[in-house]
C-alpha cells in the first residue's frame, strides 16, 4: 500500500487544485506585468515532461488551463500544446522525469526553432 499513489479525497483535490491555480495566476501574472512595457518577448511552452501518460498526475476535472490565465500581450506568446508533443516518448527519457541525452538534444533544437520561428514572425 505505501508503494500506490494515493488520490487525495475529492475535496482536498478541489483546495490544492484551486491553491496551485491561484498561486500560477499570481506569479504569472506579476512576470507579465514586470515585462509589460519590455522589449523583451515572453514565450510561454509545455516542456515534455513524461515519457508516457500517467493517470495520477491527470489534471483535476475542472481545474484551470494555465494558458487561459496569461493575459494575451503583443510580447507574450503561447506555443500551441502540441509543440513538443513527439518527444514525450520512452525512446527520449532516462526515467520518468528526465530526458536522456537524445531527448535533451531533441528538445534544444526543436526548442530553438521554435523560439527563431517566433521572433522572427514565422509563427
Amino acid at each position: 500500500m505505501e508503494q500506490q499513489f494515493l488520490v487525495p479525497p475529492a475535496d482536498l483535490e478541489k483546495q490544492w487544485t484551486e491553491q496551485n491555480a491561484a498561486y500560477e495566476s499570481r506569479w504569472l501574472g506579476k512576470i507579465i506585468v514586470d515585462y509589460k512595457n519590455s522589449i523583451t518577448r515572453l514565450i510561454f511552452i509545455d516542456v515534455p515532461h513524461h515519457p508516457i501518460p500517467l493517470p495520477a498526475q491527470q489534471s483535476s476535472r475542472g481545474a484551470p488551463d494555465i494558458r487561459q490565465m496569461i493575459t494575451p500581450g503583443p510580447n507574450i506568446t503561447i506555443l500551441p500544446p502540441e509543440t513538443f508533443e513527439a518527444l514525450q516518448r520512452p525512446k527520449y527519457f532516462l526515467d520518468m522525469n528526465h530526458m536522456n541525452v537524445f531527448g535533451r538534444k531533441a528538445f534544444s533544437l526543436q526548442l530553438g526553432q521554435a523560439v527563431n520561428d517566433t521572433l522572427s514572425g514565422n509563427r
